[in-house]
């Protein structure tokens, strides 16, 4: 016996569901699958894929705008990729430089830089 799965993404259900409405709407009264389905609720299934439809296009859009401002915010921090090398320009950059001049006023006390946010450990 085949096993029919329902899919597990969102994205994969509506389609589904679409698919199913479409194919519903260009059967006729005597078709047996028509027959079958008569006492299922085809048309509630329509009325709430349009009325997600806006909603989830929106929701792909949203998503969209916030990979690209998460990878600008990366980029600008200096932290985007997995490139362990400090770019000259970036916020991480500035703020290494600001570490050296700090680590070379209180190279005595080291732990002075607690004071700027850094955080400190003190090796033995």
């Amino acid at each position: 016996m085949a096993s029919i799965y329902l899919p597990k993404s969102t994205s994969e259900l509506i389609q589904l569901g679409q698919k199913i409405v479409d194919r519903h709407k260009r059967l006729n009264a005597e078709d047996i699958e028509h027959g079958a389905l008569i006492n299922l609720n085809i048309e509630e299934l329509n009325r709430k894929l349009i009325e997600i439809a806006p909603k989830f296009d929106e929701l792909v859009k949203l998503r969209e705008i916030a990979e690209q401002l998460n990878d600008y915010i990366k980029i600008t921090c200096g932290t985007h990729g997995s490139n362990r090398k400090i770019t000259p320009g970036t916020v991480r950059f500035i703020i290494a430089q600001v570490r050296d001049v700090l680590k070379g006023i209180h190279r005595e006390d080291p732990k002075m830089l607690i004071e700027w946010g850094f955080d400190v450990i003190e090796k033995e």
